[in-house]
């Protein structure tokens, strides 16, 4: 029988060679591909490129990468990336801040300046009877069960961007788990920063003669389809005077940013 011959095109040493090579080339270079990069030294030598063997290839392989980058400082590194991401999500949450109140105002206020329905405030002006607000079920805003960790816990500092107390609350999340250990009893959310107070909030564990979250088309407020675990919100008296696009931006302008950039990126 004459001796077999192998069919390869390509080994696999061959493969793992020339994209070792690849890499090898794009770490050399000085520049990044995008210009507002963070600029990152890269050091110039480049070990050579032995045989490999096909058993050892992977191995070899990163043992060199390790080696070629081993010059640079991954604190300075991961402190620019850092910087560089808090950089640009500062002006995302300010840009966010303000179209979502754009869209609010296009969309529901129709450009012009409506009223605020009576049953949506804490006392219904005309009738100084308490006003019922608007209904929402906590599953809608809870989607990934973050109120299942306390804010004020070890685990809750990594999910929530501030703390509520008593004295200032800056976080809606860690405000809504207050309102839900409350349970039934109102808590007032305010500005942290001027101290407006902007909105009464309960939380109604299993009420079937308050927590309604659908109309029946006579009114206008909610009046059937009673549903457990449901936040309930009233407009504070104080805007009994201004409109609806008054408190949409007193109300987006109390959770400004979004988002803290700064807990967004961890360090």
């Amino acid at each position: 029988m004459g001796e077999k011959i192998k069919n390869v095109i390509c080994s696999p040493s061959d493969a793992i060679e020339g994209l070792k090579r690849q890499i090898f080339e794009l770490i050399s270079l000085k520049q990044t591909t995008c210009g507002n990069l963070p600029n990152l030294e890269i050091p110039n030598v480049l070990p050579g490129v032995p045989d490999l063997n096909p058993s050892q290839a992977v191995i070899d392989f990163l043992n060199d990468l390790l080696a070629v980058i081993s010059g640079i400082n991954y604190d300075e590194m991961r402190m620019q990336l850092i910087n560089w991401l808090v950089e640009k999500l500062e002006p995302l949450a300010k840009d966010l801040t303000l179209n979502l109140k754009l869209s609010l105002k296009s969309c529901y206020a129709c450009k012009i300046d409506p009223k605020i329905p009576e049953w949506l405030f804490q006392t219904q002006p005309n009738t100084t009877t308490p006003g019922l607000g608007y209904n929402v079920e906590l599953n809608k805003l809870d989607l990934t069960c973050l109120f299942a960790a306390n804010p004020n816990s070890e685990v809750g500092k990594l999910f929530y961007d501030g703390t509520c107390d008593p004295a200032v609350c800056n976080d809606m999340n860690a405000f809504l788990w207050e309102v839900i250990q409350a349970n039934g009893s109102p808590l007032i959310w305010s500005d942290s920063l001027n101290g407006v107070e902007i909105a009464e909030f309960r939380y109604y564990e299993d009420s079937p003669t308050i927590a309604f979250t659908d109309s029946d088309g006579a009114v206008d407020y909610q009046n059937s389809e009673p549903r457990p675990r449901v936040i309930n919100v009233r407009i504070m008296d104080s805007y009994h005077d201004k409109t609806l696009i008054t408190f949409i931006n007193d109300y987006f302008n109390s959770q400004n940013p979004l988002f803290d950039a700064d807990k967004v990126i961890p360090t």
